[in-house]
């Protein structure tokens, strides 16, 4: 399990802009490490911000954790005149022949897929409490402290399965660093509240604080993966600290009381 950098002549076409977030998102036709064509979804970030890092982490994490995501991600070098025509209200650094590291997500297909509204999110719940993966989910976002992990980062796949997308703001969002890291604690986890309004039923919280006993080893699974990155993302105690924040919340006891 690995992300793969992609040089800039495998971004073909843009296909479009997808407003709505804090990223620049567009849809684009692509070409893989092995020459073959592929759709992603792909999110260039601020660069001042360690949302490309929170995404390496989070999304490694989760397929360690055989959680339903994207099957392929890349890290993809994009042309600035290409993001300069799709987002010209953005100021980007550099010339129009220089690229731009922008994280880019395989799209999932032959699916009705779906992206759950904030509005609609109510209409989502039974659907949402049926999903098989949801105390899994649940608890990694618990874990990476995902301050949003909102309706809008799960996408419907048929009657009662979803996958996880968007994983930018784990670590308390994407500006974090060594100090604000040992200063989290309470989380209001999103997906919690649009579940069960916050509260879950005994069984579910006992099945959460189950699925928290893979953390340990999924993290052990995929960490040189992410090292790979987050040495050239990262500074070494940003490193550091992230590394004990997280190891230290894969302990299995560590979650036991925190669901609520």
């Amino acid at each position: 399990m690995r992300i793969t950098l992609l040089g800039s002549g495998h971004h073909l076409h843009a296909a479009r802009r997808i407003d709505g977030y804090s990223s620049c998102v567009h849809r684009a036709e692509m070409k893989d490490e092995h020459g073959k064509l592929f759709t992603a979804y792909v999110k260039a970030f601020p660069t001042d911000s360690k949302a490309l890092a929170n995404e390496i982490a989070g999304w490694l994490l989760a397929r360690a954790l055989n959680l339903p995501s994207p099957r392929r991600a890349y890290i993809c070098l994009v042309p600035i005149r290409k993001l300069r025509g799709l987002f010209p209200e953005r100021l980007w650094p550099g010339r129009d022949d220089d690229a731009f590291p922008c994280w880019a997500s395989e799209e999932m297909h032959n699916t009705p897929l779906t992206l759950i509204s904030e509005a609609d999110a109510i209409v989502w719940r039974d659907k949402v409490q049926r999903w098989p993966h949801l105390p899994a989910a649940i608890a990694l976002n618990h874990w990476l402290h995902n301050i949003d992990s909102n309706p809008g980062n799960l996408l419907w796949l048929d009657e009662h399965q979803f996958a996880l997308i968007d994983h930018a703001d784990i670590l308390g969002g994407q500006y974090w660093d060594a100090k604000t890291l040992k200063k989290l604690s309470y989380l209001h986890n999103k997906l919690l509240q649009l579940a069960w309004g916050g509260l879950p039923p005994p069984d579910v919280t006992a099945d959460i604080e189950r699925t928290a006993a893979h953390h340990g080893q999924a993290w052990h699974t995929v960490k040189h993966a992410v090292y790979d990155w987050w040495e050239d993302l990262l500074k070494k105690k940003e490193i550091e600290a992230a590394t004990a924040f997280i190891e230290t919340r894969a302990d299995p006891t560590w979650i036991r009381g925190r669901i609520a």
